[in-house]
């Protein structure tokens, strides 16, 4: 089990990284991210549906 822990930590090091990596490479500043968040809708989302979470099912392994 500390393995486990310790692969999703390494795997969330190497995200990280590479969001970074990516964010300074298209010249994302700390304005840009703040700019983002205020536009961000922060409504909760409806839960699906009985139905429409057995759609969804069906259609990834049939669709």
């Amino acid at each position: 089990m500390t393995q486990n822990r310790h692969s999703r930590s390494e795997t969330r090091r190497r995200l990280g990284s590479m969001l970074v990596e990516q964010s300074r490479r298209i010249g994302l500043t700390n304005e840009d991210v703040e700019a983002l968040e205020q536009t961000r809708d922060r409504t909760p989302a409806e839960p699906l549906s009985f139905e429409e979470r057995i759609l969804t099912r069906y259609d990834e392994d049939f669709g």
